[in-house]
């Protein structure tokens, strides 16, 4: 669509050496919309695991930090073994 900016893929880390053929973790940090301060987390690569999803981040003005709001993340990165 026009003027909607894409989420960020490996493609953009192509200027940057070896990087994805030697990280085990790719995780990349989107703003989905431009009205908002929510990023999202976009696992791109993960070795030992499956890729392709994110977790949607909520920002605190208070504390100046992102917060998780769901539970998509892959278990390694909610602190679980599943």
């Amino acid at each position: 669509e026009k003027g909607k900016v894409a989420r960020p893929t490996m493609d953009d880390l192509k200027e940057s050496g070896d990087i994805e053929a030697d990280a085990d973790v790719i995780v990349l940090l989107d703003r989905p919309s431009r009205e908002s301060s929510d990023r999202e987390l976009v696992y791109e690569k993960l070795r030992d695991g499956e890729a392709g999803g994110f977790s949607r981040l909520e920002f605190s003005t208070t504390y100046l930090t992102f917060d998780q709001v769901d539970d998509a993340a892959p278990a390694w990165v909610r602190g679980k073994d599943d």
